[in-house]
């Protein structure tokens, strides 16, 4: 995998999503971010943060701040494809969810 700056940034941004340091996180996201999740998450469309495009900035941590209310996330990253003539990165992971119990 790269290990160009764009995509350590991914990293770490990942290790802090993780940790649930979802400020820490925050800071690695550009003004211009999309997160698209395939399938859509259940129960997300129709809200302010979310459209069928996916998540802007802002809308990603309204998600995560909720979602984490209710689960702790693992992440393994199984590829990073970077293009090298557009810049743009794609990230294919893999996540376990544990529901916390209150």
């Amino acid at each position: 995998m790269s290990s160009s700056p764009k995509v350590l940034a991914i990293r770490a941004y990942i290790d802090r999503l993780d940790n649930n340091d979802l400020d820490g996180a925050h800071q690695y996201v550009t003004d211009d971010f999309v997160y698209v999740a395939e399938p859509k998450p259940v129960g997300i469309l129709g809200k302010s943060y979310v459209n069928e495009a996916g998540f802007n900035k802002d809308g990603f941590k309204a998600f995560m701040e909720e979602s984490y209310k209710h689960v702790t996330i693992k992440t393994t990253i199984e590829d990073v494809t970077e293009n090298p003539e557009t810049g743009n990165i794609i990230v294919r992971t893999k996540t376990k969810q544990q529901q916390i119990v209150t």
